[in-house]
């Protein structure tokens, strides 16, 4: 449920480990992982859309759109049915597992 980042000089890992760097007295280092979190599509009847893995705090990779017959897709929401929240692939970093609705029209 975690991905390794790599390796860091300090607890808040802002500064990579230089592994080529001279060690002339004790270090410390700290290892950076990430938790990573499911997305999910229901397409509500629609073609099929494979999940995906992302890292806490990035983005999703907006799928491509499912088909239905005789709808048109109207894009993807975080609510079943109200449709009220859509998901904004460009900014709506993911911190959780989460699925997302197709909403037709």
């Amino acid at each position: 449920g975690y991905q390794f980042i790599g390796w860091y000089t300090d607890n808040t890992f802002t500064t990579p480990y230089d592994f080529e760097e001279a060690v002339t007295g004790d270090v410390t280092i700290y290892a950076l992982y990430l938790e990573e979190f499911a997305v999910s599509y229901q397409s509500n009847g629609g073609s099929a859309v494979a999940g995906e893995i992302v890292l806490d705090g990035d983005l999703a990779t907006e799928p491509e759109h499912p088909t239905k017959t005789g709808k048109t897709f109207d894009g993807w929401y975080t609510d079943d049915g109200t449709f009220g929240n859509l998901h904004d692939f460009d900014n709506d970093a993911i911190t959780a597992d989460i699925t997302l609705y197709a909403k037709w029209v």
